[in-house]
């Protein structure tokens, strides 16, 4: 091979070269040694070799020989000394130059490849391997081609310090993707520069897609610039399994970017551990940063997803939603990191899973950047976590503090189903939602107004959580049934617990509720008559108060309790004297003219049968 030949000549040269090294027989295998070309200067610098026709499709070199398919055979280069110059196909998107198929044992080293050679658009395939096994990219750069790698039924393959760039890509072509891996085992990833940072909006490009794999490895990559980060599974029937991801860098950028990462059916056992996803700033489409599944998509299509001690931040613009969404799934686990700045809607939402679990994770709502010596942020978020549909979901430790944007208030954890949906069985344990939660380099107005809002929520416990300091209430509950909420921090809002319309079975225990003027700024209730099986006991600031709720005065003759009498929700104690009518507790009669007795939350009495009633004073306890 040499400068100074055609393209079609070092074509043949290599192909020739790679032949003859295969047919050696060599059971240690064959090395094929592209040296670079010294124009002797200081420093030097060094010519590309042109290869490939820019009239022809189909493979320029194919692997292997026909006599030794799986020799080892290794392909090396002098680094950034030998570059191949692709002159690629104008016209069509089939032209491939490396073409490794049925084979084993191939590995490319210190090479470039580039498809930056005037011809526009740069469609083609650098590497293609299809079957075959254990092959290798080893400090291989690739630049301005469409489709870098392409892997395809392929039992093995790594990809080791290689750059795969479109820093000076300028022509416009339909679709990138960088890497693509479809129908492979054990591919593996790791330590790779994969960038997109051009005069083009990569809106539709991608920098890996994952399909129908299993095993697949990914650790201490960077992925810049692309409008879709990853995209993993692609809805049939064959299952993406196994993938894990570590250390992973994705942003994205574009005038109308997707996620980060995307995850459809059919996948299966998908790691990300000590991944980050970043947003550009500001982030203007209304997609979300991480979408697992896709509305429509099945449960049982997408099982065990974890993310481990990644983080998240978007850009804050006024329509954005970029956070991560799960819309279907099961045994979906998001384990400590940072979802912060994730712009007008939540840092994580919940949108129809079952079997979630948010442990330890950091859902705070601003997000500060620090960039050439300045403050760019803060970014904002409006809502900790959002749950607007599924089942079985538990946030546990969780910090939902100091959520709202400049325009909307703030929710730590909001939860209300999207029409038609339901939500049934959420655990909220040990959640801070508090108000503000940052020293703020740069002043802001923006304010958290409610710690929890729950809304037709079934089947809903709030245990050992943290809820002071927001702007309103600490727990809102509209149309909510068999509701726990005990041994919480309830102090310092404008207003403890709201209990709208409509709730049912609901039990407030063993909380902290001082520091409120009085029952109504502890406790409101929207209205007594629409609200069944409710429950306040053993609560600092309500139950410890004494309030006289009823009385001195005549008892009723009809039926009452503490709550018809007084609007209170713990046990009372009462006090009759001076009558001569017996007190009957839910119905029984216990021939009590005068004296004591408690009513306890769902219980009542009426005083009657005598000629003088009595009177009754109610004190709440």
């Amino acid at each position: 091979m040499s400068s100074g030949k055609s393209n079609v000549q070092n074509q043949s040269a290599l192909q020739a070269a790679i032949d003859a090294a295969q047919a050696s027989a060599n059971p240690c295998g064959a090395i094929v040694l592209i040296p670079s070309i010294d124009q002797l200067g200081s420093p030097p610098t060094f010519d590309a070799y042109p290869i490939g026709s820019s009239s022809a499709t189909g493979p320029v070199i194919t692997i292997p020989a026909s006599g030794y398919p799986d020799s080892p055979l290794l392909i090396c280069g002098t680094g950034n000394g030998t570059t191949l110059s692709m002159q690629t196909n104008g016209a069509t998107g089939d032209t491939v130059l490396f073409s490794v198929s049925d084979t084993a044992n191939v590995t490319f080293q210190d090479l470039t490849v580039t498809f930056a050679n005037g011809v526009s658009p740069h469609w083609g395939v650098a590497f293609s391997f299809s079957g075959g096994a254990r092959h290798t990219l080893f400090r291989v750069n690739i630049e301005q081609c469409q489709y870098p790698v392409v892997i395809k039924y392929t039992d093995g393959i790594a990809l080791r310090h290689c750059d795969i760039s479109y820093d000076r890509f300028t022509s416009s072509i339909s679709d990138v993707t960088a890497i693509s891996i479809v129908g492979a085992s054990q591919a593996s990833i790791a330590d790779c520069l994969i960038r997109y940072d051009a005069n083009q909006d990569p809106s539709g490009y991608y920098g890996i897609a994952i399909a129908q794999s299993s095993f697949t490895k990914l650790r201490d990559n960077q992925i810049t610039g692309f409008g879709h980060g990853v995209k993993i599974g692609d809805g049939t029937d064959i299952a993406t399994v196994g993938t894990t991801f570590g250390g992973v860098r994705v942003s994205i950028a574009g005038n109308d970017p997707g996620p980060a990462v995307t995850v459809t059916s059919t996948v299966f056992d998908l790691s990300f551990v000590n991944c980050h996803f970043q947003a550009p700033d500001p982030y203007a489409s209304d997609g979300s940063g991480i979408q697992i599944g896709l509305s429509g998509d099945d449960n049982g299509s997408i099982d065990t997803v974890r993310f481990a001690s990644c983080t998240l931040v978007g850009g804050y613009t006024a329509t954005s939603a970029f956070g991560m969404q799960i819309s279907a799934g099961q045994n979906i686990q998001v384990t400590g990191g940072k979802f912060s700045g994730c712009g007008a809607t939540a840092g994580i939402a919940i949108a129809g899973a079952t079997e979630v679990q948010i442990i330890g994770t950091s859902c705070i709502g601003p997000e500060y950047g620090y960039e050439n010596g300045n403050y760019p942020g803060p970014r904002y978020q409006q809502v900790g976590v959002a749950i607007s549909a599924g089942q079985n979901i538990q946030l546990i430790n969780v910090n939902c503090s100091g959520s709202g944007t400049p325009t909307e208030v703030g929710y730590g954890v909001y939860m209300a189903p999207s029409e038609g949906a339901t939500i049934a069985d959420v655990r909220v344990v040990g959640v801070i939602c508090t108000n503000p939660v940052l020293e703020e380099p740069i002043s802001s107005t923006v304010v958290q107004e409610c710690g929890i809002y729950a809304e037709q929520v079934s089947n809903l416990l709030i245990l050992g959580c943290s809820l002071s300091g927001n702007n309103a209430n600490a727990i809102y509950l509209q149309d909510v049934n068999e509701v726990i909420i005990a041994s919480c921090d309830l102090y310092g809002n404008e207003q403890g617990i709201y209990v709208g319309n409509a709730c049912a079975s609901l039990y407030i225990r063993d909380n902290n509720i001082t520091g409120y003027n009085n029952l109504e700024e502890a406790i409101t209730f929207a209205s007594s008559s629409a609200l069944v099986g409710v429950e306040v006991t053993n609560c600092a600031g309500y139950n410890d108060v004494h309030p006289v709720l009823f009385g001195p005065s005549l008892a009723p003759s009809a039926v009452f309790s503490a709550v018809s009498l007084g609007g209170y929700y713990g046990p009372s104690a009462f006090y009759l004297w001076g009558g001569s009518s017996s007190v009957k507790v839910n119905g029984y009669a216990t021939n009590l003219t005068s004296g004591n007795f408690v009513l306890f939350p769902g219980e009542s009495a009426q005083v009657g049968g005598g000629i003088v009633p009595g009177t009754l004073l109610m004190i709440g306890t």
